[in-house]
């Protein structure tokens, strides 16, 4: 007897605390790749991302959005990755930014954290903007290349609440001359960066 009245009672207490917390629902998930080039060279070589999601964690199943980037440069003979992300509420006016705290990227489910995080990059102050260092740059891009599950996590709120997690949705043959420059962008960077190693 006792054993029912506790499974009745957490039965309740998920009842009450699921909606608060159902997953947000992906309505529009868009990337393309890009370069962006310096006096000709390959400077930064780039995948951006819009995604457009019911949510249901903040704004009770009102519409929200995220755009932002995953970028490569060298410098100083490594290869860093900066991770932008910026969030919009979807109203029936216009945009409005909301403040985005403790963005990362995630691959299979794991999670991968930035190694240094600012809003330097983007000039708003609502933005994130996290920077990961050469290790955790090439795990960015064996699992880009190996076509893991990638996805984009943050949170609303800078004291740590829900995290809010959208999927990545990469299709390289939708653009395949993107692609191709991405991947000559790549190359160009990894050269650069083996003659600009120190010995």
């Amino acid at each position: 007897m006792r054993s029912f009245k506790a499974c009745a009672a957490i039965l309740f207490a998920l009842s009450v605390v699921g909606p608060a917390c159902a997953e947000d629902e992906v309505q529009k998930s868009e990337t393309e790749f890009f370069v962006q080039t310096s006096g000709g060279n390959s400077e930064v070589c780039g995948l951006d991302y819009t995604i457009m999601y019911i949510d249901h964690t903040y704004r009770h199943g009102d519409l929200a959005g995220v755009r932002g980037s995953l970028s490569w440069m060298e410098g100083n003979g490594s290869i860093n990755t900066i991770l932008i992300i910026k969030g919009f509420n979807l109203n029936a006016t216009s945009p409005i930014p909301f403040p985005v705290f403790q963005g990362f990227v995630i691959v299979d489910g794991k999670s991968v954290l930035p190694d240094r995080v600012g809003n330097s990059c983007t000039g708003e102050p609502t933005d994130f903007c996290g920077a990961y260092s050469s290790e955790k740059t090439f795990a960015l891009l064996d699992a880009l290349a190996k076509k893991k599950r990638l996805a984009i996590g943050f949170n609303r709120q800078a004291s740590g609440a829900f995290d809010t997690t959208l999927p990545l949705k990469i299709e390289s043959n939708s653009n395949l001359a993107s692609t191709l420059d991405f991947g000559d962008c790549m190359l160009a960077l990894f050269d650069r960066a083996k003659a600009n190693r120190p010995n």
